[in-house]
Protein backbone atom coordinates (compact mmCIF):
# COMPACT_ATOMS: atom_id res chain seq x y z
CA UNK A 1 0.00 0.00 0.00
CA UNK A 2 2.88 2.35 0.81
CA UNK A 3 4.29 1.99 -2.71
CA UNK A 4 0.87 2.71 -4.22
CA UNK A 5 0.57 5.91 -2.16
CA UNK A 6 4.12 6.99 -3.10
CA UNK A 7 3.34 6.55 -6.80
CA UNK A 8 -0.02 8.30 -6.32
CA UNK A 9 1.66 11.27 -4.62
CA UNK A 10 4.22 11.52 -7.39
CA UNK A 11 1.52 11.41 -10.09
CA UNK A 12 -0.56 14.01 -8.24
CA UNK A 13 2.27 16.48 -7.75
CA UNK A 14 3.59 15.96 -11.28
CA UNK A 15 0.19 16.99 -12.62
CA UNK A 16 -0.87 19.89 -10.38
CA UNK A 17 2.52 21.58 -10.53
CA UNK A 18 2.49 21.91 -14.31
CA UNK A 19 1.52 25.07 -16.15
CA UNK A 20 -0.85 23.05 -18.30
CA UNK A 21 -2.91 22.14 -15.22
CA UNK A 22 -3.07 25.75 -14.05
CA UNK A 23 -4.05 26.91 -17.53
CA UNK A 24 -6.77 24.25 -17.73
CA UNK A 25 -8.15 25.41 -14.37
CA UNK A 26 -8.52 28.91 -15.80
CA UNK A 27 -9.73 27.90 -19.25
CA UNK A 28 -12.34 25.36 -18.15
CA UNK A 29 -14.90 27.95 -16.98
CA UNK A 30 -14.31 29.87 -20.19
CA UNK A 31 -14.97 26.76 -22.26
CA UNK A 32 -18.07 25.84 -20.23
CA UNK A 33 -19.62 29.27 -20.08
CA UNK A 34 -17.80 31.09 -22.84
CA UNK A 35 -20.68 30.80 -25.28
CA UNK A 36 -23.13 32.36 -22.83
CA UNK A 37 -20.79 35.21 -21.89
CA UNK A 38 -19.85 35.78 -25.52
CA UNK A 39 -23.50 36.15 -26.47
CA UNK A 40 -23.98 38.75 -23.73
CA UNK A 41 -20.83 40.63 -24.71
CA UNK A 42 -21.68 40.55 -28.39
CA UNK A 43 -25.30 41.51 -27.88
CA UNK A 44 -24.70 44.99 -29.18
CA UNK A 45 -22.26 43.92 -31.91
CA UNK A 46 -24.90 43.63 -34.63
CA UNK A 47 -25.75 45.34 -37.86
CA UNK A 48 -27.84 48.31 -36.70
CA UNK A 49 -28.31 49.78 -40.15
CA UNK A 50 -31.81 50.38 -41.47
CA UNK A 51 -33.49 47.38 -43.07
CA UNK A 52 -35.68 48.65 -45.90
CA UNK A 53 -38.55 46.32 -46.73
CA UNK A 54 -40.70 46.81 -49.82
CA UNK A 55 -44.29 45.77 -49.14
CA UNK A 56 -46.66 45.03 -52.02
CA UNK A 57 -50.07 45.24 -50.37
CA UNK A 58 -52.99 44.13 -52.55
CA UNK A 59 -55.52 44.49 -49.70
CA UNK A 60 -55.12 48.27 -49.40
CA UNK A 61 -55.54 47.92 -45.63
CA UNK A 62 -52.45 46.19 -44.25
CA UNK A 63 -49.69 48.58 -45.36
CA UNK A 64 -50.69 51.62 -43.23
CA UNK A 65 -51.01 49.46 -40.13
CA UNK A 66 -47.73 47.74 -40.90
CA UNK A 67 -45.94 51.10 -41.16
CA UNK A 68 -47.35 52.09 -37.77
CA UNK A 69 -46.22 48.81 -36.21
CA UNK A 70 -42.72 49.26 -37.68
CA UNK A 71 -42.48 52.77 -36.24
CA UNK A 72 -43.62 51.47 -32.86
CA UNK A 73 -41.00 48.69 -33.07
CA UNK A 74 -38.30 51.25 -33.87
CA UNK A 75 -39.25 53.30 -30.81
CA UNK A 76 -39.60 50.46 -28.30
CA UNK A 77 -37.54 47.39 -29.22
CA UNK A 78 -34.26 48.38 -30.85
CA UNK A 79 -32.66 50.13 -27.86
CA UNK A 80 -31.17 48.60 -24.71
CA UNK A 81 -33.43 49.67 -21.81
CA UNK A 82 -30.43 50.35 -19.55
CA UNK A 83 -27.81 51.92 -21.80
CA UNK A 84 -30.20 53.22 -24.51
CA UNK A 85 -27.70 51.89 -27.03
CA UNK A 86 -29.15 50.64 -30.31
CA UNK A 87 -28.95 46.85 -30.34
CA UNK A 88 -31.16 45.98 -33.32
CA UNK A 89 -31.86 47.20 -36.82
CA UNK A 90 -34.59 49.70 -37.67
CA UNK A 91 -37.33 48.48 -40.00
CA UNK A 92 -38.27 50.90 -42.77
CA UNK A 93 -41.38 49.99 -44.76
CA UNK A 94 -41.46 51.14 -48.39
CA UNK A 95 -44.67 50.83 -50.47
CA UNK A 96 -44.27 48.56 -53.47
CA UNK A 97 -45.61 48.90 -57.05
CA UNK A 98 -49.34 49.57 -57.40
CA UNK A 99 -49.91 47.02 -60.16
CA UNK A 100 -49.95 43.23 -59.85
CA UNK A 101 -46.47 41.77 -59.93
CA UNK A 102 -45.21 39.40 -62.56
CA UNK A 103 -41.98 37.40 -62.54
CA UNK A 104 -40.12 40.27 -64.25
CA UNK A 105 -41.14 42.64 -61.43
CA UNK A 106 -40.05 40.10 -58.82
CA UNK A 107 -36.70 39.72 -60.59
CA UNK A 108 -36.22 43.49 -60.54
CA UNK A 109 -36.94 43.58 -56.79
CA UNK A 110 -34.55 40.68 -56.26
CA UNK A 111 -31.83 42.64 -58.08
CA UNK A 112 -32.45 45.56 -55.73
CA UNK A 113 -31.94 43.19 -52.80
CA UNK A 114 -28.68 41.91 -54.30
CA UNK A 115 -27.44 45.48 -54.79
CA UNK A 116 -28.29 46.31 -51.14
CA UNK A 117 -30.83 48.94 -52.16
CA UNK A 118 -33.49 47.14 -50.12
CA UNK A 119 -33.26 44.29 -47.63
CA UNK A 120 -36.31 42.25 -48.65
CA UNK A 121 -39.73 42.48 -50.27
CA UNK A 122 -43.08 41.12 -49.10
CA UNK A 123 -46.14 40.22 -51.17
CA UNK A 124 -49.55 40.37 -49.51
CA UNK A 125 -52.35 38.97 -51.72
CA UNK A 126 -55.67 40.83 -52.03
CA UNK A 127 -57.92 38.19 -50.47
CA UNK A 128 -55.74 37.40 -47.46
CA UNK A 129 -58.05 39.36 -45.15
CA UNK A 130 -61.25 37.72 -46.43
CA UNK A 131 -62.44 35.16 -43.87
CA UNK A 132 -63.70 31.83 -45.21
CA UNK A 133 -67.34 31.00 -44.41
CA UNK A 134 -66.66 27.40 -43.52
CA UNK A 135 -63.96 24.76 -43.58
CA UNK A 136 -64.82 23.64 -47.12
CA UNK A 137 -64.48 27.17 -48.46
CA UNK A 138 -61.19 27.48 -46.63
CA UNK A 139 -59.85 24.29 -48.24
CA UNK A 140 -61.05 25.41 -51.69
CA UNK A 141 -59.39 28.81 -51.25
CA UNK A 142 -56.14 27.20 -50.12
CA UNK A 143 -56.18 24.84 -53.09
CA UNK A 144 -56.98 27.67 -55.49
CA UNK A 145 -54.25 29.80 -53.93
CA UNK A 146 -51.71 26.99 -54.30
CA UNK A 147 -52.57 26.66 -58.00
CA UNK A 148 -52.28 30.43 -58.46
CA UNK A 149 -48.97 30.41 -56.65
CA UNK A 150 -47.56 27.78 -59.01
CA UNK A 151 -48.96 29.53 -62.11
CA UNK A 152 -47.97 33.10 -61.25
CA UNK A 153 -44.93 32.54 -59.07
CA UNK A 154 -46.44 34.64 -56.29
CA UNK A 155 -48.17 33.95 -52.96
CA UNK A 156 -51.35 31.90 -52.67
CA UNK A 157 -54.65 33.05 -51.20
CA UNK A 158 -53.64 32.64 -47.55
CA UNK A 159 -49.89 33.03 -47.96
CA UNK A 160 -47.51 35.94 -47.62
CA UNK A 161 -44.10 35.64 -49.25
CA UNK A 162 -40.99 37.22 -47.75
CA UNK A 163 -38.14 37.29 -50.28
CA UNK A 164 -34.66 38.09 -48.98
CA UNK A 165 -31.07 37.11 -49.65
CA UNK A 166 -30.40 35.94 -46.08
CA UNK A 167 -32.65 33.09 -44.92
CA UNK A 168 -31.29 33.34 -41.36
CA UNK A 169 -32.99 36.65 -40.56
CA UNK A 170 -35.12 34.99 -37.91
CA UNK A 171 -35.88 38.20 -36.02
CA UNK A 172 -37.35 39.90 -39.09
CA UNK A 173 -39.36 36.79 -40.01
CA UNK A 174 -40.76 36.49 -36.48
CA UNK A 175 -41.61 40.18 -36.32
CA UNK A 176 -43.37 40.12 -39.69
CA UNK A 177 -45.29 36.96 -38.87
CA UNK A 178 -46.38 38.30 -35.48
CA UNK A 179 -47.27 41.75 -36.81
CA UNK A 180 -49.05 40.62 -39.96
CA UNK A 181 -51.10 38.08 -38.04
CA UNK A 182 -52.12 40.81 -35.63
CA UNK A 183 -53.01 43.32 -38.37
CA UNK A 184 -54.75 40.85 -40.69
CA UNK A 185 -56.59 39.26 -37.77
CA UNK A 186 -57.87 42.69 -36.79
CA UNK A 187 -59.09 43.39 -40.36
CA UNK A 188 -60.82 40.01 -40.52
CA UNK A 189 -62.64 40.76 -37.29
CA UNK A 190 -63.85 44.09 -38.68
CA UNK A 191 -65.17 42.36 -41.81
CA UNK A 192 -66.96 39.84 -39.59
CA UNK A 193 -68.34 42.76 -37.55
CA UNK A 194 -66.64 41.63 -34.35
CA UNK A 195 -64.97 44.12 -32.07
CA UNK A 196 -61.17 43.65 -32.21
CA UNK A 197 -60.91 45.25 -28.75
CA UNK A 198 -63.34 42.71 -27.31
CA UNK A 199 -61.43 39.81 -28.88
CA UNK A 200 -58.14 41.23 -27.64
CA UNK A 201 -59.54 41.40 -24.13
CA UNK A 202 -60.94 37.86 -24.34
CA UNK A 203 -57.64 36.46 -25.62
CA UNK A 204 -55.43 38.45 -23.22
CA UNK A 205 -52.60 36.03 -22.31
CA UNK A 206 -52.28 34.74 -18.77
CA UNK A 207 -48.80 34.30 -17.32
CA UNK A 208 -48.06 30.81 -15.94
CA UNK A 209 -45.58 31.02 -13.08
CA UNK A 210 -43.27 28.00 -12.80
CA UNK A 211 -43.23 26.87 -9.16
CA UNK A 212 -41.64 24.08 -7.19
CA UNK A 213 -43.47 21.70 -4.88
CA UNK A 214 -44.87 22.10 -1.39
CA UNK A 215 -42.74 20.31 1.20
CA UNK A 216 -42.85 19.47 4.89
CA UNK A 217 -40.03 20.59 7.15
CA UNK A 218 -38.51 18.29 9.80
CA UNK A 219 -40.64 19.98 12.49
CA UNK A 220 -43.83 19.17 10.57
CA UNK A 221 -44.59 22.61 9.10
CA UNK A 222 -45.71 22.88 5.49
CA UNK A 223 -43.34 24.96 3.37
CA UNK A 224 -44.85 26.80 0.43
CA UNK A 225 -43.66 26.28 -3.12
CA UNK A 226 -41.09 28.75 -4.39
CA UNK A 227 -40.84 30.27 -7.85
CA UNK A 228 -38.55 28.37 -10.19
CA UNK A 229 -35.88 29.97 -12.32
CA UNK A 230 -36.20 28.30 -15.74
CA UNK A 231 -32.77 29.34 -16.96
CA UNK A 232 -31.09 28.11 -13.78
CA UNK A 233 -33.11 24.89 -13.90
CA UNK A 234 -31.49 24.16 -17.27
CA UNK A 235 -27.99 25.56 -16.91
CA UNK A 236 -27.19 24.25 -13.40
CA UNK A 237 -27.75 20.54 -14.26
CA UNK A 238 -26.05 21.07 -17.61
CA UNK A 239 -23.12 22.80 -15.89
CA UNK A 240 -22.74 19.93 -13.42
CA UNK A 241 -22.66 17.40 -16.25
CA UNK A 242 -20.18 19.52 -18.24
CA UNK A 243 -17.97 19.89 -15.17
CA UNK A 244 -17.78 16.13 -14.69
CA UNK A 245 -17.00 15.65 -18.38
CA UNK A 246 -14.22 18.24 -18.35
CA UNK A 247 -12.69 16.89 -15.13
CA UNK A 248 -12.62 13.37 -16.59
CA UNK A 249 -10.93 14.70 -19.72
CA UNK A 250 -8.34 16.72 -17.80
CA UNK A 251 -7.61 14.12 -15.10
CA UNK A 252 -8.01 10.74 -16.83
CA UNK A 253 -6.93 11.18 -20.44
CA UNK A 254 -3.31 12.23 -19.62
CA UNK A 255 -2.85 8.76 -18.08
CA UNK A 256 -2.62 7.29 -21.57
CA UNK A 257 0.09 9.75 -22.61
CA UNK A 258 1.97 9.17 -19.36
CA UNK A 259 2.00 5.38 -19.77
CA UNK A 260 2.99 5.67 -23.44
CA UNK A 261 5.89 7.94 -22.53
CA UNK A 262 7.14 5.69 -19.75
CA UNK A 263 6.87 2.65 -22.02
CA UNK A 264 8.67 4.23 -25.00
CA UNK A 265 11.48 5.69 -22.84
CA UNK A 266 11.93 2.40 -20.92
CA UNK A 267 11.08 4.13 -17.65
CA UNK A 268 8.51 1.42 -16.92
CA UNK A 269 11.28 -1.20 -16.76
CA UNK A 270 12.99 0.80 -14.00
CA UNK A 271 9.71 1.21 -12.09
CA UNK A 272 9.05 -2.54 -12.25
CA UNK A 273 12.27 -3.08 -10.31
CA UNK A 274 10.69 -1.58 -7.20
CA UNK A 275 6.90 -2.03 -7.66
CA UNK A 276 4.49 -4.45 -9.28
CA UNK A 277 2.40 -3.56 -12.32
CA UNK A 278 -0.75 -3.46 -10.17
CA UNK A 279 0.87 -1.07 -7.70
CA UNK A 280 2.02 1.20 -10.53
CA UNK A 281 -1.42 1.25 -12.17
CA UNK A 282 -3.33 1.83 -8.91
CA UNK A 283 -0.89 4.56 -7.92
CA UNK A 284 -1.53 6.35 -11.18
CA UNK A 285 -5.30 6.01 -10.81
CA UNK A 286 -5.37 7.21 -7.20
CA UNK A 287 -3.06 10.12 -8.05
CA UNK A 288 -5.42 11.25 -10.80
CA UNK A 289 -8.40 10.86 -8.47
CA UNK A 290 -6.61 13.38 -6.26
CA UNK A 291 -6.20 15.69 -9.26
CA UNK A 292 -9.92 15.45 -10.02
CA UNK A 293 -10.84 16.16 -6.36
CA UNK A 294 -8.62 19.25 -6.43
CA UNK A 295 -10.42 20.55 -9.49
CA UNK A 296 -13.84 19.71 -8.04
CA UNK A 297 -13.04 21.58 -4.83
CA UNK A 298 -12.07 24.72 -6.74
CA UNK A 299 -15.08 24.72 -9.07
CA UNK A 300 -17.67 23.63 -6.53
CA UNK A 301 -16.54 26.42 -4.20
CA UNK A 302 -16.86 28.87 -7.08
CA UNK A 303 -20.28 27.49 -8.04
CA UNK A 304 -21.62 27.78 -4.50
CA UNK A 305 -20.34 31.36 -4.28
CA UNK A 306 -22.00 32.32 -7.58
CA UNK A 307 -25.34 30.73 -6.63
CA UNK A 308 -25.32 32.45 -3.25
CA UNK A 309 -24.50 35.76 -4.93
CA UNK A 310 -27.59 35.35 -7.13
CA UNK A 311 -29.62 34.11 -4.13
CA UNK A 312 -30.16 30.61 -5.54
CA UNK A 313 -28.22 28.39 -3.09
CA UNK A 314 -30.92 25.71 -3.15
CA UNK A 315 -29.96 24.69 -6.70
CA UNK A 316 -26.70 23.11 -5.48
CA UNK A 317 -27.30 21.24 -2.23
CA UNK A 318 -24.84 19.28 -0.12
CA UNK A 319 -26.47 16.03 -1.20
CA UNK A 320 -25.80 16.80 -4.86
CA UNK A 321 -22.17 17.70 -4.11
CA UNK A 322 -21.64 14.45 -2.17
CA UNK A 323 -23.16 12.34 -4.95
CA UNK A 324 -21.15 14.28 -7.52
CA UNK A 325 -17.88 13.50 -5.71
CA UNK A 326 -18.76 9.80 -5.39
CA UNK A 327 -19.68 9.45 -9.04
CA UNK A 328 -16.68 11.52 -10.12
CA UNK A 329 -14.26 9.21 -8.29
CA UNK A 330 -15.87 6.13 -9.81
CA UNK A 331 -15.81 7.69 -13.29
CA UNK A 332 -12.09 8.46 -12.96
CA UNK A 333 -11.43 4.83 -12.07
CA UNK A 334 -13.46 3.57 -15.05
CA UNK A 335 -12.09 5.85 -17.74
CA UNK A 336 -8.66 6.17 -16.15
CA UNK A 337 -8.17 2.39 -16.17
CA UNK A 338 -9.27 2.27 -19.82
CA UNK A 339 -6.80 5.01 -20.78
CA UNK A 340 -4.03 3.23 -18.85
CA UNK A 341 -4.78 -0.02 -20.68
CA UNK A 342 -4.67 1.75 -24.07
CA UNK A 343 -1.35 3.38 -23.22
CA UNK A 344 0.16 0.06 -22.13
CA UNK A 345 -1.11 -1.87 -25.16
CA UNK A 346 0.19 0.59 -27.78
CA UNK A 347 3.68 1.78 -28.65
CA UNK A 348 2.88 5.22 -30.09
CA UNK A 349 0.07 7.76 -30.15
CA UNK A 350 -1.07 6.81 -33.67
CA UNK A 351 -1.82 3.26 -32.59
CA UNK A 352 -3.61 4.54 -29.49
CA UNK A 353 -5.95 6.72 -31.56
CA UNK A 354 -7.71 3.70 -33.05
CA UNK A 355 -8.58 2.44 -29.55
CA UNK A 356 -9.28 5.93 -28.23
CA UNK A 357 -12.12 6.68 -30.67
CA UNK A 358 -14.72 4.23 -29.25
CA UNK A 359 -13.81 5.27 -25.72
CA UNK A 360 -14.35 8.93 -26.53
CA UNK A 361 -17.69 8.14 -28.20
CA UNK A 362 -18.79 6.39 -25.00
CA UNK A 363 -17.63 9.35 -22.93
CA UNK A 364 -19.39 11.86 -25.18
CA UNK A 365 -22.63 9.88 -25.51
CA UNK A 366 -24.27 11.47 -22.39
CA UNK A 367 -23.70 14.87 -24.02
CA UNK A 368 -25.84 13.72 -26.95
CA UNK A 369 -28.88 12.75 -24.88
CA UNK A 370 -28.67 15.19 -21.97
CA UNK A 371 -31.45 17.49 -23.15
CA UNK A 372 -33.90 14.63 -23.63
CA UNK A 373 -33.07 13.44 -20.11
CA UNK A 374 -33.43 16.95 -18.70
CA UNK A 375 -36.84 17.43 -20.32
CA UNK A 376 -38.26 14.46 -18.42
CA UNK A 377 -35.81 13.42 -15.67
CA UNK A 378 -38.34 11.00 -14.16
CA UNK A 379 -39.26 9.33 -17.47
CA UNK A 380 -38.43 5.76 -18.47
CA UNK A 381 -35.76 6.80 -20.98
CA UNK A 382 -33.99 9.03 -18.45
CA UNK A 383 -34.16 6.32 -15.79
CA UNK A 384 -32.78 3.47 -17.86
CA UNK A 385 -30.10 5.45 -19.70
CA UNK A 386 -28.83 6.85 -16.38
CA UNK A 387 -28.44 3.26 -15.08
CA UNK A 388 -26.15 2.33 -17.97
CA UNK A 389 -22.72 2.43 -16.20
CA UNK A 390 -20.72 4.45 -18.79
CA UNK A 391 -23.45 7.13 -18.71
CA UNK A 392 -24.47 6.87 -15.05
CA UNK A 393 -21.99 9.31 -13.45
CA UNK A 394 -22.93 12.30 -15.62
CA UNK A 395 -26.63 11.62 -16.21
CA UNK A 396 -27.56 10.50 -12.70
CA UNK A 397 -26.07 13.58 -11.05
CA UNK A 398 -27.70 15.79 -13.69
CA UNK A 399 -31.09 14.20 -12.92
CA UNK A 400 -30.58 14.79 -9.20
CA UNK A 401 -29.80 18.44 -9.89
CA UNK A 402 -32.90 18.86 -12.06
CA UNK A 403 -35.51 17.31 -9.74
CA UNK A 404 -35.90 16.79 -5.99
CA UNK A 405 -38.25 13.82 -6.35
CA UNK A 406 -35.71 11.28 -7.64
CA UNK A 407 -36.14 8.02 -5.66
CA UNK A 408 -33.09 7.35 -3.49
CA UNK A 409 -32.82 3.78 -4.78
CA UNK A 410 -31.84 5.02 -8.23
CA UNK A 411 -28.59 6.82 -7.31
CA UNK A 412 -27.74 3.99 -4.89
CA UNK A 413 -28.31 1.38 -7.61
CA UNK A 414 -26.32 3.58 -9.98
CA UNK A 415 -23.37 3.60 -7.57
CA UNK A 416 -23.57 -0.19 -7.30
CA UNK A 417 -23.61 -0.67 -11.06
CA UNK A 418 -20.76 1.79 -11.62
CA UNK A 419 -18.75 0.16 -8.80
CA UNK A 420 -19.21 -3.20 -10.53
CA UNK A 421 -18.05 -1.61 -13.79
CA UNK A 422 -15.01 -0.22 -11.93
CA UNK A 423 -14.06 -3.70 -10.71
CA UNK A 424 -14.37 -5.12 -14.23
CA UNK A 425 -12.45 -2.27 -15.88
CA UNK A 426 -9.65 -2.22 -13.29
CA UNK A 427 -9.32 -6.01 -13.48
CA UNK A 428 -9.18 -5.99 -17.29
CA UNK A 429 -6.86 -2.98 -17.39
CA UNK A 430 -4.57 -4.61 -14.83
CA UNK A 431 -4.07 -7.68 -17.00
CA UNK A 432 -3.49 -5.60 -20.16
CA UNK A 433 -1.14 -3.30 -18.24
CA UNK A 434 0.90 -6.24 -16.91
CA UNK A 435 1.45 -7.77 -20.35
CA UNK A 436 1.50 -4.66 -22.52
CA UNK A 437 3.86 -2.54 -20.42
CA UNK A 438 6.91 -4.53 -21.48
CA UNK A 439 5.74 -5.55 -24.95
CA UNK A 440 7.07 -3.76 -27.99
CA UNK A 441 6.21 -3.69 -31.66
CA UNK A 442 2.82 -3.58 -33.33
CA UNK A 443 -0.18 -2.92 -31.13
CA UNK A 444 -2.32 -5.99 -30.39
CA UNK A 445 -5.67 -6.44 -32.09
CA UNK A 446 -8.90 -6.38 -30.06
CA UNK A 447 -9.09 -10.20 -30.13
CA UNK A 448 -5.59 -10.44 -28.66
CA UNK A 449 -6.44 -7.90 -25.97
CA UNK A 450 -9.45 -10.02 -25.05
CA UNK A 451 -7.16 -13.07 -24.79
CA UNK A 452 -4.84 -11.12 -22.48
CA UNK A 453 -7.81 -10.23 -20.25
CA UNK A 454 -9.15 -13.80 -20.08
CA UNK A 455 -5.91 -15.76 -19.85
CA UNK A 456 -3.80 -13.15 -18.08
Amino acid sequence: MRKILVIAKREYLATVRTRAFLISIVLMPILMGGGIFAQRLLRGVVDTGDKKIVVIDRTGKVLPRLIEEAQDHNRREIFDPETRKQIAAKYVIEPGPAHDLNDQDRLALSERVKHREIFAFVEIPANVVQPSKNALDFIKKKLKGAIESVAKGGPGADEINLCSENATQFELTRWLQRTLNKVIGSERLKIAKISPELVEFATLPIEVESMGLYTKSPDGQIQKAEASNREAAIFVPMGIMMLMFMVIMVAAQPLMTSVLEEKSLRIAEVLLGSASTFQIMMGKLIGNVGVSLTMITIYMAGGVFVLRYYEMPGLLTREIIVWFVIYQILAIFIYGSVFVAIGAACSDIKEAQSYLTPVMLTLVFPMMVWFQVLRDPMGKFATWISLFPPCTPMLMVMRMASTKTLPIWQPILGVGLVALAVVICVFAAGRIFRIGLLSQGKAPKPAELLRWIISG
